[in-house]
């Protein structure tokens, strides 16, 4: 082995795939969490909205004792309409989430593959190290046992 080489990790390639995974995982995440934040809103406001509405049914209720069937009848259609949607988005907001938490797991997995070549490369270079320093006190010994040999010959 010459003690000049340098080290060199034969996975450092795939160690740096896995960096560059992660990072698009990252990106991808925080891509997941906007839609997310965006759904949670818009479902916020379609809360906010049916109750309005349904506040306002009541109100005109109140107001009129006698409201027209075909009014009444729209009113209720619109506001169901309303519900489905909510329920439709809802189930959105849900597999999101549930796209979410899954990206979250592959980035742990992902972090804790890097930290496992990490090591494995921490524990190649200690041992080229030492493998290193052997071969330069083996070269010394050597060298000395030659020259001690000429000194004594």
């Amino acid at each position: 082995m010459n003690g000049a080489k340098r080290f060199q990790y034969s996975l450092e390639s795939l160690l740096r795939k896995r960096n560059w995974e992660l990072d698009v995982q990252r990106t991808e995440e925080s891509r997941i969490k906007e839609v997310l934040q965006k759904q949670q809103q818009e479902k916020q406001e379609l809360d906010k909205y049916i109750a309005l509405l349904e506040q306002e049914m009541r109100a005109s209720r109140a107001r009129d004792s006698v409201l027209e069937p075909t009014r009444y009848q729209a009113m209720i259609a619109y506001i169901n309409g309303q519900r489905d949607l909510l329920e439709q988005k809802v189930e959105q907001l849900r597999k999101t989430s549930d796209l979410h938490d899954q990206t979250i797991e592959q980035i742990k997995a992902q972090r804790k593959s890097i930290k496992s070549l990490e090591k494995h490369r921490d524990r190649k270079k200690k041992l080229h190290e030492v493998e290193a320093n052997k071969w330069q006190l083996a070269q010394s010994d050597e060298l000395w046992l030659m020259h001690r040999h000429r000194i004594d010959s």
